[in-house]
């Protein structure tokens, strides 16, 4: 039973991930449909219950006090029949209501208030990190730990990938799906951010202790 549990809240993690990543890379429009978000929040609704269900009896069994096999036959009936009654609100789940949130802030800016080139690269590290989006590079697919930003176009790269990128291509271009910017990216176009490099670090920090949390 604790290898079943562990199992789906492997689960529940790598679906999560998946959702994040998914709308984390260039495809806020597909990943910030209702529909999507639908099939995501009812599937992840379903983890939610396998698992609840799963160490609700754990439970049950645990509080047994049996003598005889025939005994712990009757008990686990009665127990089983009388947590069919208690069934909770799968809407209310801790971990769901966190997902359902978690998606919800997916959305897709209205072109009439995308902001100019030119602003791009005035957008609040600030509000990105207390919104607990991670920046994701486009190169690796990986969480950035040293950002560095184009100041073209605003975008943000991991500093290892994108050197290493230009040094195999010089004449390659902002590797974000849709980057109107058409200038190759240069060197001297980066501009490493310390402090948004702090807040992603604390941030990243965070999110791996509660995924050591949610493992124990």
């Amino acid at each position: 039973m604790y290898s079943f549990i562990h199992t789906i809240q492997k689960l529940e993690k790598s679906y999560m991930n998946a959702f994040k990543l998914g709308a984390s890379d260039g495809n806020e429009e597909t990943f910030s449909d209702p529909a999507i978000k639908g099939q995501f929040k009812a599937q992840f609704m379903k983890l939610c219950e396998i698992e609840q269900s799963a160490n609700e009896e754990l439970d049950m069994i645990r509080n047994f006090k049996c003598t005889s096999i025939d005994n712990f036959d009757k008990e686990y009936k009665y127990a089983h029949s009388e947590l069919k009654k208690k069934a909770s609100n799968s809407e209310e789940l801790p971990k769901y209501k966190k997902f359902r949130d978690e998606i919800d802030k997916v959305v897709v800016m209205d072109s009439a208030e995308e902001p100019s080139t030119s602003n791009v690269t005035m957008i609040d590290a600030d509000m990105m990190v207390q919104e607990t989006q991670l920046y994701i590079d486009p190169i690796s697919k990986q969480y950035i730990q040293n950002p560095v930003k184009n100041t073209l176009c605003g975008h943000i790269y991991e500093k290892k990938t994108i050197l290493e990128a230009i040094n195999m291509n010089k004449r390659i271009r902002c590797p974000y799906m849709g980057c109107s910017n058409k200038r190759h990216v240069a060197v001297e176009n980066l501009e490493e951010d310390h402090q948004l490099k702090a807040k992603l670090t604390k941030l990243i920090t965070q999110r791996e202790l509660e995924m050591d949390e949610d493992d124990d």
